[in-house]
């Protein structure tokens, strides 16, 4: 009985990860863009950089605003939680698709 909880214990805990995560695609093909850089808009100690799949994991963020930008695409920049008084309040993203739209 004690191994069955420790394991039910064990995978609630791995499971319950914060953080921010998703896919980056071409707001036009559809497609993932691999290199799009994902700022903490007051921190550069969280970036991150997607991969092959448009996929990228930011384990947190200081400000609630992640900026998305790649050389060829308009820069985005989405508020991901609302603070008040120095609380978060209001979550606004945790894990989605993010199209950046081409700079034409």
């Amino acid at each position: 009985m004690r191994t069955y909880l420790f394991f039910l214990l064990l995978v609630f805990f791995t499971g319950c990860k914060t953080g921010y995560y998703g896919y980056v695609i071409d707001g036009k093909t559809y497609l993932p863009i691999m290199g799009v850089m994902i700022k903490d808009k007051w921190s550069s100690s969280t970036d991150v950089i997607t991969d092959t799949t448009g996929f990228f994991r930011l384990e947190e963020s200081q400000s609630g605003e992640l900026i998305f930008y790649k050389q060829g695409y308009l820069a985005d920049t989405i508020r991901v939680f609302q603070t008040q008084n120095g609380e978060h309040v209001r979550q606004y993203f945790k894990g989605d698709t993010i199209s950046l739209q081409p700079d034409l």
